[in-house]
C-alpha cells in the first residue's frame, strides 16, 4: 500500500522582531502527495493561526542559502547550531521560526519518497494555485 503523506514533530524557536520566545514550540511538518508542492507546518491546537504553508522546494532552498518566495523566506544559519529559518512579514512586523537543519532534511527526504523531486505532475492553473497558497501561506 502507498502512503499518501508523512510528517514529522519538530520543535520550532520563534522570534518576532528581536524577541525570541523562550519556550520552544512544537509543530508537525506535513505533506501530503495531492499537494507535491506543497509543504505545512501545523502547530497544535490553540496555535492554528500559526499554521503555514510554502513550497516545497522553496524549503530545500533554504537549506543551502537565502530563497524567497511569495513573501516568505527560508535561509539556513549557523549560529549555534545549523537551523533553517522561516521567515514572513506580516502587519505586526517581520517574525520568523527556526527549525533544525538536520530535521528538515530528513522530513524533505521521506517526502522525495512519495514523490521524487522534479516528478511533480505539472500545473494547469499556477497562477491559482500560486493566489491559493498565498491566501492561506502566511500565519492567519
Amino acid at each position: 500500500m502507498k502512503m499518501d503523506t508523512v510528517s514529522q514533530q519538530v520543535g520550532l524557536r520563534m522570534f518576532i522582531g528581536r524577541q525570541r520566545y523562550e519556550h520552544p514550540l512544537n509543530a508537525t511538518l506535513a505533506y501530503d502527495r495531492k499537494e507535491p508542492y506543497e509543504v505545512r507546518v501545523v502547530f497544535p491546537a490553540g496555535l492554528e493561526h500559526l499554521d503555514l504553508a510554502l513550497a516545497r522546494d522553496l524549503l530545500a532552498s533554504g537549506l543551502t542559502g537565502p530563497a524567497t518566495y511569495g513573501g516568505i523566506r527560508v535561509w539556513p544559519t549557523h549560529d549555534q547550531y545549523w537551523a533553517v529559518c522561516i521567515g514572513w512579514t506580516d502587519q505586526d512586523g517581520q517574525a520568523w521560526l527556526e527549525a533544525p537543519a538536520t530535521m528538515v532534511m530528513h522530513f524533505l527526504n521521506l517526502t522525495y519518497h512519495l514523490v521524487p523531486q522534479g516528478t511533480e505532475p505539472p500545473r494547469t492553473d499556477i497562477d491559482h494555485v500560486i493566489a491559493a497558497i498565498l491566501a492561506e501561506g502566511g500565519p492567519r
